[in-house]
């Protein structure tokens, strides 16, 4: 019984440094915040750099001795690569700090005239390779 009364006696003491939760709160709020405009900074250089590329690879492809230059109507063709033209240059201009909406809207347009050439390609290629 003696030792009972002497623990009670002891006296203790404990600090934490952990953060209060509305502090750790508030902290994750602005972590959160960060992130979330880091990655709307790498996704519009994501579209910004795949416009560029698709600009440069239907621009190689459709000119004169290109993969996809007979698979296109020449009427088309002209004024798809002159806007072509106008967005590279555009890009390393004015397009230098676009939105990321301007870099997809672009690349949309594009996409829904090349890829149709692209896919005529494939096919008549394909067909080219299965009867030879």
């Amino acid at each position: 019984m003696r030792n009972k009364k002497n623990f009670s006696k002891l006296k203790f003491q404990s600090s934490s440094y952990a953060l209060a939760p509305n502090v750790r709160r508030d902290f994750k709020d602005v972590e959160d915040k960060l992130k979330d405009e880091d990655f709307e900074i790498l996704e519009t250089k994501r579209l910004k750099n795949d416009l560029e590329a698709y600009s440069y690879d239907m621009r190689n492809n459709l000119d004169s001795y290109g993969t996809l230059e007979k698979y296109l109507e020449e009427s088309i063709k002209t004024t798809f690569m002159a806007e072509i033209s106008q967005v590279i240059e555009w890009l390393y201009a004015d397009g230098e700090n676009a939105k990321a909406d301007e870099y997809s809207t672009k690349l949309a347009k594009f996409k829904s005239i090349g890829d149709p050439v692209k896919k005529r390609h494939f096919y008549y290629s394909e067909l080219d390779v299965y009867f030879s």
